[in-house]
């Protein structure tokens, strides 16, 4: 991405259309909390836990693999450590241009800025397009040379689709007391923490709501309103997202994979794997062995 900060980027595809790689920067890293301001107009897709403030933010957002942030050219912010590692991540850019016409086919309205493109800072990621992306990024680290039309069309669907459902979640605006719209979203950032860093111990919406100080029933009403999933989709979502790069790796065992993630057993794990992606753990590691990128269906 000519993004971030280069000791940490790992570019894998650039074309004057669309550009992809990875970020790593372990939390010891010495720049850790700042890399420089983003190059591009990038989507990030967490592969671990970390906290993100954009500059104009009054506070940090969890970004987790459930979540995509982002980020207009220019963006200066800030990141805070989650998880013990540090900060991974998957990103894609698109060109200004092709930006502006793929928010006008959604009926955004431009503020003129042609720096700040977008309104929205974060959405959730659906799995359909977090599985495509993780596959794309696995088929560039073994195949460099792999056709240009193919990254490029994934790319374009991939942000397509995620813009679209950034801009529909975000909806119009609901009038409420601003004490209360605090407290409630302070509320489901700290569940949201609390699962990120402890997706694999066997949790209870009872050990939550005592950990964030609630009852069980606001937690779980709040929690669904403000991100559109229960705790349960969405914790079963991070311990999926968490499961595809060893499920990528032919010398993984599958069933010990899914009862270290959390699942009860292997069946448990293959059935909430093909629910989410549409294909089982299995079939998923025989499509990252072909040679170009591969496309899940995102609808």
């Amino acid at each position: 991405m000519a993004t971030m900060d280069t000791d940490h980027n790992c570019l894998l595809f650039s074309s004057p259309l669309v550009s992809a790689g990875t970020f790593d920067c372990p939390v010891t890293a010495p720049d850790f909390t700042n890399t420089g301001p983003i190059d591009d107009y990038l989507l990030a897709f967490p592969r671990t836990a970390v906290k993100i403030r954009h500059r104009e933010m009054r506070r940090a957002i969890v970004a987790d693999p459930n979540i995509v942030t982002i980020y207009n050219k220019g963006q200066e912010y800030e990141r805070y450590p989650l998880s013990p590692y540090g900060d991974r991540c998957d990103w894609l850019t698109v060109c200004p241009a092709t930006v502006c016409e793929m928010l006008n086919s959604l009926g955004v309205r431009q503020t003129g800025d042609p720096d700040r493109l977008f309104q929205v800072t974060h959405s959730m990621s659906s799995p359909a397009a977090y599985a495509s992306l993780r596959r794309l990024i696995a088929d560039l680290h073994r195949h460099p040379a792999t056709d240009a039309v193919a990254v490029e069309e994934t790319v374009l669907r991939i942000f397509q689709h995620t813009l679209c459902a950034a801009y529909a979640e975000r909806g119009p605006a609901m009038p409420k007391r601003r004490a209360t719209g605090a407290k409630h979203s302070e509320l489901v950032r700290q569940t949201c923490e609390l699962l990120a860093t402890r997706y694999t111990d066997p949790l209870s919406v009872a050990l939550l709501a005592r950990e964030v100080n609630t009852s069980a029933y606001h937690l779980c009403r709040v929690f669904r309103r403000l991100t559109g999933a229960t705790i349960h989709c969405y914790l079963t979502q991070l311990r999926l997202r968490a499961s595809l790069q060893a499920v990528s790796e032919p010398r993984s065992d599958l069933a010990t994979l899914g009862i270290n993630l959390g699942f009860s057993d292997h069946s448990h794990f293959s059935q909430s794997f093909r629910k989410a992606f549409g294909i089982t753990p299995s079939e998923y590691r025989r499509t990252c062995r072909v040679t170009e990128p591969r496309q899940l269906s995102l609808h």
